[in-house]
């Protein structure tokens, strides 16, 4: 997952006169869960997805997240997603 403003982009949208750029860059902040149980119970947690159990049942919901997250397993039973990067831009007054 990428923000979706780069830092050249956020820098390009500030007025240079009155602000100077310290350091830019991307730092990894991968979505770990001790096991399914925690991660189903951070999916829920969301409004969306009290909707659809509304809709299916949390039975039905459930096993359907659960089967989606496998392939996200790690060797120790938990859940990681590494794809989760975000771009970041620090700025110091010129003044």
């Amino acid at each position: 997952m990428k923000l979706s403003l780069i830092p050249k982009q956020i820098a390009s949208t500030h007025p240079t006169k009155n602000t100077r750029h310290l350091e830019s860059g991307e730092v990894d902040l991968p979505f770990v869960y001790e096991g399914p149980e925690a991660f189903w119970r951070a999916v829920i947690s969301g409004g969306p997805p009290q909707a659809t159990m509304d809709i299916v049942g949390e039975s039905v919901l459930k096993e359907a997240v659960l089967e989606a997250v496998t392939p996200y397993m790690t060797d120790t039973g938990g859940v990681r997603f590494d794809n989760n990067a975000f771009q970041y831009i620090t700025a110091t007054s010129a003044s």
